[in-house]
């Protein structure tokens, strides 16, 4: 059912709410007429003529030739007065609410909304997901693009020279003392110092 149908189906019931209410309201014509048809001087004479005076009561027109004359007739024009305003206000309030307001969500309309908050949830973590693997890729490119630097102090450069000499020319030079460096190792550290120090030359 669309917006518009439901707005009228619920304009109907509003309408059809009224009309028994007043229906109900102007039965209370006949109570009105038995009390007031013995009374001296009543100008509620018959069945009609109530209906009529409960009419005029109630739309406010109140033409003045048509009155009641006994306490009850009055507490039952009052009491018809306040439903008939009563069920007016109410059923106005629910039509303003139904063509202003927000409009009532069935169940097939929720889960509608449901369904499209869950595509943007999805689509958005879709975007995240590229997001991230786009700065992935990049956080990579620029790690392999970055060379490592080496930094050793003078002591361990001078100890790498020593035991490659002790290597290269070990029947002139004598053995480094106290130094567990390997060959490798000390290869290692020179080719990096050798390195840096022609950096250190272009720049």
């Amino acid at each position: 059912m669309s917006l518009t149908e439901r707005r009228v189906s619920k304009l109907k019931r509003q309408l059809k709410f009224l009309l028994m209410v007043h229906l109900f309201i102007f039965s209370w014509a006949y109570p009105i007429y038995v009390m007031e048809v013995d009374v001296d001087g009543a100008t509620v004479t018959s069945i009609w003529s109530s209906v009529f005076y409960l009419f005029t009561s109630l739309s406010s027109i109140g033409f003045g030739h048509v009155v009641v004359q006994t306490l009850g007739s009055e507490v039952l024009t009052i009491m018809a007065y306040v439903v008939s305003r009563g069920a007016m206000l109410v059923s106005l309030a629910s039509i303003g609410v139904s063509f202003l307001g927000k409009p009532e969500l069935t169940e097939e309309d929720r889960l509608v909304l449901i369904e499209r908050k869950l595509e943007l949830v999805q689509a958005e973590l879709h975007e995240v997901n590229r997001e991230y693997r786009r700065a992935k890729k990049e956080k990579c490119r620029s790690e392999k693009t970055i060379t490592p630097v080496y930094v050793y102090d003078s002591a361990k450069v001078e100890e790498a020279r020593a035991v490659l000499d002790w290597h290269i020319f070990s029947d002139k030079v004598s053995e480094p003392k106290v130094s567990n460096m390997t060959l490798e190792e000390a290869e290692l550290i020179l080719f990096h110092e050798s390195n840096k120090s022609l950096k250190g030359q272009k720049q």
